[in-house]
């Protein structure tokens, strides 16, 4: 039985698989939705940005309109809220 030495091999740090195995389930679980998500971000009054992932498609949503925008007002996106409203008939 011949042994071989590996001295020039590196192995990837814990982090790094660690870092692929996340990347991975993230992806197959994208891949098996079969659905498109857009990132946006909303700013509230402050000026301060919050990302946001929304679906591009939804054909069942998971709340309906009114709920949604009112989500958005316990979460002190007022402005963002009240600008939705005025397209509440296609959301």
């Amino acid at each position: 039985m011949t042994s071989t030495a590996l001295s020039n091999v590196t192995l990837p740090a814990e982090k790094e698989v660690e870092a692929a195995v996340q990347g991975q389930r993230a992806l197959a679980a994208f891949l098996a939705a079969g659905f498109e998500t857009q990132r946006i971000q909303i700013f509230e009054e402050k000026n301060q940005a919050h990302r946001v992932e929304l679906r591009q498609h939804l054909k069942h949503p998971p709340v309906g309109v009114d709920e949604f925008l009112e989500t958005l007002l316990r979460q002190g996106l007022v402005q963002t809220s009240k600008s939705l409203a005025t397209y509440r008939a296609i959301l």
